[in-house]
């Protein structure tokens, strides 16, 4: 009997998943208790994902094979900055992924707004390709042009910086974020999200002083972002 109950309930569960779906509208598990999700969000997440899928594939093609009859490593030696840019904008990139598929966690519905946002959010995360061939090319010339080059990929994740968290303050503002986020975290994640656009333009300001400097400065922020939030939900959510 125990069996047949708990198929039972499982089948209901399908059909109320099944039915929610044909109206827009999908249901999934948070603990003990089913959430209502926007199907916008799922659309917003794969047309997110595809924009970082192919930003940091584009990366790789500022590494070129070397045409050379003699001498191959020197030649690849001597590409040292565009791996030194591979390597820090693949992170970067992998890691803003991150931090925006924990993002989208948080939010149940979505709006019209929210999208222009978040558009214009992958707007810089899919420039970030070109700021990085800039620096790369420029990143052994300490001069003028080498400082430039690296205000404008310290420029482009500022932007994206700015643009992200436009897109959590908007959506707090808005009541599109699940009822359950406890205000302790919803303070612990503005702070973040201001600590990163203050250190983002200390990094466009260090980018007229010291290229790799400016650099450093944007790897250990993006590390920094890597560590996952804590104290998420409220305790009448039973978390």
């Amino acid at each position: 009997m125990a069996g047949r109950e708990r198929a039972a309930a499982a089948n209901r569960r399908v059909a109320a998943l099944v039915a929610c779906q044909g109206e827009g509208r999908v249901l999934w598990r948070l603990g003990n208790r089913q959430v209502e999700r926007d199907r916008g969000l799922d659309r917003l997440e794969a047309f997110s994902d595809g924009v970082f899928s192919i930003a940091i594939t584009l990366l790789v093609l500022d590494i070129h094979v070397p045409q050379v009859e003699r001498g191959l490593l020197p030649a690849l030696l001597g590409q040292w900055p565009a791996y030194v840019g591979y390597v820090v904008s693949f992170v970067v990139i992998g890691i803003w992924w991150a931090n925006h598929h924990e993002l989208f966690e948080h939010f149940e519905h979505s709006d019209h707004v929210l999208m222009l946002l978040n558009t214009l959010f992958l707007m810089c995360i899919a420039f970030l390709p070109f700021a990085t061939a800039l620096v790369a090319e420029y990143l052994p010339r300490p001069d003028a042009e080498g400082y430039l080059a690296e205000a404008v990929y310290s420029g482009t994740l500022l932007g994206a910086g700015v643009m992200y968290n436009l897109v959590w303050r908007y959506a707090a503002r808005a009541g599109l974020l699940r009822g359950e986020l406890s205000p302790e975290y919803l303070r612990q994640r503005h702070r973040r999200g201001l600590l990163s656009m203050l250190t983002y333009v200390a990094a466009l300001g260090l980018a007229f002083l010291s290229v790799g400097a400016s650099l450093a400065l944007c790897f250990l922020v993006a590390v920094y972002y890597a560590l996952p939030s804590r104290r998420r939900f409220s305790r009448s959510a039973g978390r």
